[in-house]
């Protein structure tokens, strides 16, 4: 969430490089427990074919 302080947006890779978690799917359930947490909403960019995130101010 710090991340998303100074960023518009967060993609899974830089998510679990600074999380350290290694596996795509685990850092989407994050992602997922974030949103319903309404932290966080999920902006599919079929362009960019990664997940934004971004977080809610």
């Amino acid at each position: 969430m710090e991340y998303l302080e100074s960023h518009e947006e967060i993609h899974n890779r830089t998510a679990r490089e600074l999380t350290g978690i290694q596996s795509p799917d685990s850092m989407k359930q994050v992602f997922y427990n974030l949103k319903t947490n309404g932290l966080i909403k999920i902006n599919p960019d079929l362009k960019k074919k990664a997940l934004g995130l971004h977080g809610l101010k």
